[in-house]
Formats: structure tokens, sequence, C-alpha cells
């Protein structure tokens, strides 16, 4: 039956089994909360994905289906490639062996190049400090510690030969990651996973050792009674590192150099951020723009270098910019003198921002995340300017000097009847020559006469 279907009438199936990983709960479509998420145990924290607000992927459910609708009839797997070109889109490539061979695979798969636009780049990489001895000891001594000798001297030497490909390589990784970007003559979306919690870079394992891996994870991060009762070598060492500087330049090198036309671009938004000067190489038609960025470096920018930062992005109508914390967003009261410093650049930090924008008038989504400080006037002032094309305001964490209850009162005003959703979290005002700063805020609600769903959260 589906064999004499037409192929678009199948194309179109396919589209349907595209589920987004979006939760049901109010106003996910905003802040892309996802449902689907890995959980794991509290002591795991170096293991734990984390929410990611940066973009949203398919569900997992969505995925199995795709790929086994693919793999049913020939007619199938001939319609599938759209649809299976946006999963692809789903998964993580990293600067590994394994992660340039499928790569250069799938950039020479001609029915699959047409609709390739989106790429998901990882961060991640081998650890430098493991090894054996002559001896063949393997060390650090709590390397797979749960397996026996010979299981984890062979792995530990996969490791390795995985390891020293990659740092061995590395020079010669941008301008190969550039010839396969410019071998994708569609894709327009790069999003990059900076903070990249691998749970595992793909090569060293060979068949059947997933299992054994999976022993000795299970071994470590068992918590219950009897397990607790047994005595442990040690802390099972990060295998990977998560937040490598070095791949994070090398790829947006790579992305310079092939001279894409990037219309999409994501950083996920936790540290290592990106430095001010890897946004200029951004083209025109850029739209969308989710980065986290550096104080240290944004501080140091004039207002040319502002104006010139956003100036070859005109067209940008999303934009989310998280800048690092520091000790600036302290929860105490009172606001040190060292803190008043770091407060006094992220107020200039904005105002600088707001200035640089007021020539972007298709502005429809903006958010501001981790410790941002504006002052009363400036917010209600760039709100106001861009009211005709906001349509959602997103604030987390940031400071106002003034207060909260007349920069949203002028708000509501300004987005009345345009806006669709406005949201602020752990807001906190204070009063500058008092310097004393006020968590949770008052607010009276009703006097905000808002025309859209309008969010305010005190509590964690």
């Amino acid at each position: 039956m589906m064999d004499r279907l037409p192929l678009e009438l199948v194309t179109t199936v396919f589209e349907c089994l595209e589920e987004l990983n979006l939760a049901t709960t109010p106003y996910s479509e905003f802040t892309e909360e996802p449902a689907d998420q890995l959980v794991y145990g509290a002591n795991d924290a170096h293991e734990r994905a984390g929410h990611n607000s940066c973009w949203l992927n398919l569900t997992r459910a969505s995925c199995v289906n795709i790929l086994n609708a693919r793999l049913a009839f020939s007619a199938l797997y001939d319609a599938s490639h759209k649809t299976f070109a946006r999963l692809l889109g789903n998964r993580t490539f990293r600067l590994t062996n394994v992660g340039f061979q499928d790569l250069i695979l799938i950039s020479r798969k001609k029915d699959l190049l047409p609709y390739l636009r989106t790429l998901t780049l990882g961060c991640a990489n081998f650890r430098q400090n493991l090894g054996i001895n002559e001896s063949g000891f393997v060390w650090p001594c709590a390397f797979l510690s749960g397996l026996n000798i010979e299981d984890r001297s062979r792995l530990a030497a996969t490791y390795m030969q995985c390891r020293d490909w990659q740092h061995d390589n590395m020079k010669s990784h941008t301008q190969t990651l550039a010839s396969i970007l410019r071998s994708l003559p569609n894709l327009d979306t790069i999003r990059m996973v900076i903070s990249d919690r691998v749970l595992h870079l793909g090569g060293w394992l060979k068949p059947g050792d997933e299992d054994l891996f999976h022993k000795d994870h299970v071994l470590y991060h068992d918590r219950s009674a009897e397990a607790l009762r047994q005595p442990r070598t040690g802390s099972p060492p990060r295998l990977y590192n998560n937040e490598s500087s070095v791949i994070r330049d090398c790829i947006m090198e790579a992305i310079k150099s092939s001279n894409l036309t990037i219309r999409d671009f994501r950083a996920s938004s936790r540290p290592p951020c990106l430095n001010i000067s890897q946004v200029h190489l951004f083209s025109p038609a850029l739209h969308t723009l989710r980065v986290s960025l550096s104080e240290h470096h944004l501080v140091r920018l004039d207002e040319w270098q502002w104006s010139e930062l956003f100036s070859q992005a005109p067209g940008l109508r999303d934009l989310s910019l998280q800048i690092d914390k520091r000790r600036a967003t302290s929860r105490s009261g009172n606001i040190s003198p060292f803190s008043r410093h770091c407060i006094a650049k992220r107020q200039l930090i904005s105002d600088r921002l707001f200035q640089s924008l007021q020539g972007h008038t298709q502005l429809r989504r903006v958010e501001l995340a981790d410790g941002w400080v504006f002052s009363e006037k400036a917010l209600s002032n760039f709100v106001t300017h861009h009211s005709s094309s906001l349509r959602c305001l997103l604030l987390s964490e940031p400071l106002l000097f003034g207060t909260w209850q007349d920069a949203l009162r002028a708000i509501a005003l300004a987005t009345y009847g345009k806006a669709e959703f406005v949201k602020v979290r752990l807001p906190a005002e204070s009063d500058p020559p008092v310097f004393q700063r006020v968590y949770k805020p008052e607010l009276d609600l009703d006097s905000l006469d808002f025309s859209c769903p309008f969010v305010w959260i005190t509590r964690q």
C-alpha cells in the first residue's frame, strides 16, 4: 500500500512523525522548556546533562519512529530524507576520528544534502591525564577500577589511541571541519554545545565494551545500602574534558573559514563563554542569535565597537544573551564595594547593548539571563522603543536600579495589545545611593495592566 502512494504524500506522513520535545506546561512555547530529560543521581553532577534552553530537539519516541519507518519499505526510505536530515540535526557531532568520519560520510549522501540545514557540534574532548606505565599499571587508579586488570588495560589503550589522534591532529581540525561545512550547500543553522556533558565519546569502546563500561559506571553510581558498604578505590575520574575552549575556538574558526550564510546560531548557555570577537563572523542574514558571552570581553568594548557588534545582523529577530556569573550576583543584601564596581560595569554593558540595538526594528524575542543590571529608565525605554515588534521578553536574575513596579507598569503600557509573553525570574532591585539589594521585591500585580500572559517568579 505504502509503495503505491505518491512520494509527496509519504513525505508528509514522515513530517507528521516529527515531534518536538516541548513541555506541556503553560507558555513553554516561549520558554522552550523540554519535557523529556535525562535524570541522574544527585551525586552525579558531573554527568548531568542539564537543560539547554537554546534549542529544542525531537523527542526520543519521535526519533525511534522515524528510524523504524525509514527502514520499513524502500518507498518510505526514499521519502524520509527531509525528516531524517532534521533528525541528524539533533545529533551532536564532535571533533573526534569517529565524528569526522560520520560527517564526511553524511556530506557524500547526495539525497540528503538538499535537506541538511542544521548541524550541532560539541566541544568535548579526550583527557590527557590517562596512561599506562611500563609495568602495565593504569593511572589514575580509579579509571574503570570496577573491572579486572585485563579489561582495564585494554580499554585504557584504546582510549589513548583516540585521545592521541584527536590531540595530534588538532591543527588540521579547523580546515577539515570547514571543508565539511562548505560541502553542505543549504546549511544555515549551527548549534554548538560548549559545556558538552557527554557520557561517551565514540571510538574507543568496541562491540561488547559498552556493557563493561556500563558495569563500571553502575558500580560507582549505585547508591543502594549494600553498595555503599563496599570499599572503593576512589572517586571515578571524569573521562572527558567537557568544556574545551580549544575545541570551541576551532569550531568558530571553521565556521568563519567556511563562508557559510548563517541564519541561526546558538551556543549552549553555559560557560566557557564565547569571546566577543567571535560574534563578528555572522552575516546580514542572521535572524537568531543565542549565546553566552564573557563580561571580561564585553566591558572592554567602547561605544563604537558596541555599535559594530550587531551591525552585521540588521535583521535580528531572536536575541538571547547570557553573561557569565561573577561575584556581582551574590545573594547577600548589602552590596560590597567590590560588587558595586562589578555591578557598575554590568550596567554600562546593558546601556551599551540597548544603544547598539536601536536600529534593529525586527526584534521579536529578547532574552537576557544571569546577572544583567539595568536602570529602570534604560529598561523601560528599550522595551518602549522596540514595542512595535517585540512579542516576547524574558529576564532571568536581573538587578534593577529603581523599582520593578514602575518599570513593569511602563512595559505593560508600551506593549499593550502587541506582546505575547513577558517573564521575569528571580528579580532584585536596588536604590543606587543606598546600595541595598532587595530580593523578592513586592509587586502589586493587580495594578499592572498586561494584555498578555505575565509570569513573575521570586523563588527558585
